[in-house]
C-alpha cells in the first residue's frame, strides 16, 4: 500500500487516479459533473489514448499496468462506481458518449483530492 492508503487500488482505479490526478483532465472537456454533482461523466474515448501516451512518456510502464481500452471498459463496468454509458452534454464541447460514474464512490476509491476540490 502507498503511504496513507487503506486499500490496494485495482488496475482501473490506478488508471483513473492518474487520469484525474497527474494528467490534469479539464472539467467541461474531458469530464463533467452531472446529476446535481452526484455523478461524473468521463469522455473515455477522448482520454484513454492520452492516458496510454502519458504512462509511456512519464516512464510509468513498470509501475502502471495498461489494458486495451475494450478490456479496461469491461473491468470498469464491474466496479461499484460504474453507473452507465450514454451521451452527455459537456459544457465546453459538443455532446459526446461518456462513461458515467458515481462521484462519491469514485472518490472513496481513488482519493478525495483527485476530483475537483470545489465539488461536494
Amino acid at each position: 500500500l502507498l503511504q496513507g492508503e487503506t486499500h490496494n487500488r485495482s488496475v482501473v482505479e490506478e488508471a483513473l487516479a492518474i487520469m484525474f490526478g497527474d494528467m490534469q483532465l479539464q472539467d467541461g472537456v474531458d469530464y463533467q459533473f452531472i446529476n446535481d454533482n452526484t455523478q461524473v461523466a468521463l469522455d473515455l474515448n477522448g482520454v484513454y489514448a492520452r492516458f496510454i501516451s502519458f504512462v509511456k512518456s512519464q516512464g510509468l510502464q513498470s509501475d502502471v499496468e495498461t489494458l486495451p481500452k475494450k478490456q479496461f471498459l469491461q473491468q470498469l463496468k464491474q466496479t461499484k462506481y460504474f453507473v452507465s454509458i450514454g451521451t452527455t452534454r459537456f459544457c465546453r464541447t459538443r455532446p459526446k458518449q461518456s462513461v458515467k460514474l458515481n462521484a462519491a464512490l469514485l472518490r472513496e476509491r481513488i482519493g478525495e483530492t483527485l476530483l475537483s476540490a470545489d465539488q461536494p
